[in-house]
């Protein structure tokens, strides 16, 4: 079925996944759609109107990957940090009580249509990897979005107990600023004078020494907050990762889609999967249950 440009485009739960799907992939490629890479664009058409059988231009593409991500950041505010919070298939949103989705509501009335069609936590792992990709920096990851690049190796030297010049830290330093005195006290009126303004050069020191400790360990809990929260919100990247590692199933791409379903189904299927002794037991594996499924 074609799609003429000048109409509005219909989309159905199956095109949003499958449009999804294709966009991550061109991500994990490095032609993130968003960055206006041609070649990214062209591929994700081309494959969609394959999958889909719908034609749609880049203009159409595009209006949809800015409207999921304006769902994404409401969907977000709705459920950032929230725990304990379940999925009703048959409601199709968030299992909570009238009197959260009351409290959700009143601190953003934007979030309001969530309470009658939310973000399946499957759709969502797709939009984090759309929306929220992280970058890992040694074992530190962080966000582009906020300005944050924190090396473990600089870390370390930065807050060296040790005493090393990238702390601001030297025994002459901790020696002014708690006052101490030279064992001499014979010194003339103009080394005292001088060593009265290095003790005061000292706390000067030690204050903005202070305050750059205290704001690069706001970072560091920023980084280990927003670490926590990739790990959280990105349970399928090693899935991901893997499935691409193996030819077999990359190459096949009516496998491959088959596989980023079925494993997304249940935690089970995934658990078995990752959990096979070699690539070729995973690729009979799948195979097996691909013919299963068909067979259905």
């Amino acid at each position: 079925m074609a799609s003429s440009s000048k109409e509005k485009a219909f989309w159905s739960r199956e095109d949003v996944e499958t449009f999804c799907k294709l966009c991550v992939e061109q991500i994990d490629n490095g032609n993130r759609p968003a960055n206006n890479k041609r070649d990214g664009w062209t591929v994700i058409i081309k494959k969609f109107e394959d999958l889909r059988g719908k034609k749609y231009d880049k203009g159409q593409m595009k209006s949809k990957w800015d409207n999921l991500k304006e769902d994404w950041k409401r969907w977000r505010t709705l459920v950032h940090k929230e725990t304990g919070l379940g999925w009703d298939p048959r409601k199709n949103t968030i299992d909570a009580s009238d009197e959260w989705w009351e409290m959700k509501i009143q601190e953003n009335p934007k979030v309001r249509s969530f309470r009658m069609k939310g973000i399946h936590p499957d759709l969502q792992a797709l939009l984090d990897r759309m929306f929220g990709e992280t970058v890992a920096t040694g074992s530190i990851t962080w966000n582009p979005a906020q300005g944050l690049h924190i090396d473990e190796d600089v870390v370390a030297t930065q807050f060296d107990i040790g005493g090393s010049a990238g702390a601001g830290f030297s025994d002459d330093n901790i020696e002014d600023d708690i006052g101490g005195k030279s064992s001499d006290q014979h010194r003339s009126d103009k080394r005292t004078s001088q060593s009265s303004v290095r003790q005061s050069q000292g706390k000067k020191q030690k204050k903005s020494t202070a305050d750059k400790l205290a704001s690069q360990m706001e970072r560091i809990c920023s980084a280990i907050e927003s670490r926590s929260y990739a790990k959280e919100v990105d349970p399928y990247k090693e899935l991901m990762e893997t499935l691409k590692a193996i030819p077999e199933i990359k190459q096949n791409q009516e496998l491959y889609f088959f596989a980023l379903d079925y494993l997304s189904e249940r935690k089970d299927n995934r658990q078995i999967f990752m959990n096979l002794d070699d690539d070729q037991e995973k690729v009979t594996w799948l195979k097996y249950k691909f013919a299963q499924r068909r067979a259905h």
